[in-house]
């Protein structure tokens, strides 16, 4: 039992220390998905004053929320551009690897509006190594809404869907809540869900910075 308790351990210090790069390699991982029983739907905080002021502040919230068996991480966190233009930039899909430095390589299978198909390629630190998936994402521009799920790939489970919110004069908040089992036999789900908690909100914060240095008009 304490051997089992170590390994655990030393393994997601290894995911932690390994992933604290600009972009953690999670973050690839929480933009594609694998099939899996819905999610809670994403939750929409601009009602929510204390929320708002908390995400105003600049603070990026992470929190593990209960949907059955599979746990499920929700982030929110403002983004100081409109929501159109940060949903055009999160589903411009040959800019994932500027974004989001561990992405090594994107493909789109199927170019659809509303339903495209696409394969990504991920570079991973140990214990996980390179990961792989190919899935179908449903957009709807006109709410800035998108749902993502796996057609196939060498994850166990991933599925989520996010929004962008619009907020006073051109800003927005990105919501998003995603279930993800990346198949490491040697961390349990709690502890992966510990994890996503502490490195998803990089998800907002590499986005922001992306468009915050120009390069979106590029």
């Amino acid at each position: 039992m304490r051997q089992a308790a170590l390994t655990h351990l030393h393994a997601a210090l290894a995911l932690a220390s390994g992933f604290r790069r600009p972009v953690s390699a999670l973050v690839a991982l929480v933009l594609v998905g694998t099939a899996i029983p819905a999610i809670a739907a994403v939750e929409n905080p601009t009602g929510d004053a204390k929320l708002m002021a908390r995400l105003t502040g600049g603070e990026v919230i992470s929190r593990i929320t209960e949907t059955g068996p599979t746990r499920s991480v929700q982030v929110m966190g403002l983004i100081n551009h409109p929501a159109s233009a940060a949903f055009r930039v999160f589903t411009d899909y040959p800019r994932r690897p500027a974004i989001y430095n561990t992405t090594k390589k994107v493909e789109v299978r199927k170019a659809d509006a509303r339903n495209p198909q696409i394969y990504y390629l991920m570079g991973f630190p140990w214990p996980i190594g390179d990961r792989w998936v190919h899935d179908s994402e449903q957009l709807e521009p006109d709410s800035q809404h998108m749902t993502w799920r796996m057609l196939k790939g060498n994850v166990n489970t991933y599925s989520g869907e996010a929004q962008f919110f619009p907020v006073g004069a051109g800003k927005c908040v990105l919501s998003f809540q995603a279930q993800a089992d990346p198949n490491i036999s040697v961390i349990p789900a709690w502890l992966m869900a510990q994890v996503q908690r502490l490195l998803l909100p990089a998800v907002v914060t590499s986005l922001g910075r992306y468009m915050d240095s120009g390069r979106h008009h590029h």
